[in-house]
C-alpha cells in the first residue's frame, strides 16, 4: 500500500473505483472515471519509456511534449471533478466534539482560510472517535475521510504547507514533498499513520 510505484497506486485506485461501482455507491467513482486511470497509466508508460532512452536533445523534448500534451490534457479534463474535493486541516473541536476548527483549501489553491465545520450525526459516527489534531481529511458533498499520509499537512514557521506521500524509507520513516516550494522533501515518521493504514489495508482486503 505505502509502495512508490505509480502503477501499484493506480491499481489500488482501480480497485476502489470498481469497488465503489459494485456497492452501488458511486462516490469514488464519480470522480475518478476508468478513462482517467487508464489515462494516467499510458502516461507513466510514456515517462518509464523516456527514462529508459538517452537524452533527448531541444528539438526531440519539443516534439515528445506536443505529442503528449492533447493526453495530459484528456486526463486532466476527465479529473476535472476533482474541483469539487476540499482539503481540512483539522485543529481541534470547540465547544463540543461535533463543532471542528478546521483551515481549508480549495481547488488547486495552496491559499488556506479557517473553516469552522459542524459534523452531522452520520459524519460524527464516520470520523468523530478518529479526529486526529493536524491530520489533512477531503471532504466531498456530506462525505468526510481522512487522507493523511498519502496527502498530508504540515505547519513550519507560521507557514501550512500542503505536502504528499512520496515513498517509503525504511519501518518508521517516510518521504514526503511539500507542495510549491523549492526545498520540496523532508521526512516525517510512519508510526503516527498506523491507525490510518490498518484502516485503509483493512478495507483494502474486501476490494483488491
Amino acid at each position: 500500500m505505502m509502495s512508490d510505484s505509480l502503477a501499484t497506486r493506480l491499481g489500488f485506485v482501480e480497485a476502489v473505483v470498481n469497488n465503489d461501482v459494485d456497492t452501488g455507491q458511486f462516490v469514488m467513482s464519480e470522480i475518478v472515471s476508468a478513462d482517467a486511470i487508464d489515462g494516467l497509466r499510458q502516461l507513466n508508460q510514456e515517462r518509464n519509456s523516456i527514462q529508459h532512452i538517452a537524452a533527448l536533445n531541444a528539438s526531440e523534448s519539443e516534439a515528445r511534449f506536443e505529442q503528449l500534451l492533447p493526453d495530459v490534457k484528456a486526463v486532466l479534463y476527465a479529473l476535472r471533478k476533482l474541483r469539487n474535493v476540499s482539503f481540512i486541516q483539522y485543529r481541534r473541536s470547540e465547544p463540543t466534539p461535533r463543532d471542528l476548527k478546521c483551515r481549508k483549501f480549495d481547488g488547486h489553491t495552496l491559499g488556506r482560510m479557517n473553516y469552522d465545520l459542524c459534523l452531522s450525526d452520520a459524519q460524527f459516527a464516520a470520523i468523530g472517535a478518529n479526529l486526529t489534531a493536524n491530520r489533512l481529511y477531503a471532504e466531498l458533498g456530506e462525505d468526510i475521510f481522512c487522507v493523511s499520509p498519502f496527502a498530508h499537512v504540515v505547519d513550519e514557521n507560521h507557514q501550512t504547507y500542503l505536502c504528499f506521500y512520496k515513498k517509503k524509507n525504511n519501518a518508521t520513516s517516510f518521504r514526503f514533498e511539500r507542495v510549491g516550494t523549492p526545498v520540496g522533501e523532508f521526512d516525517l515518521d510512519g508510526g503516527q499513520f498506523q491507525d490510518v493504514r490498518d484502516a485503509i489495508e483493512g478495507a483494502l482486503q474486501h476490494v483488491v
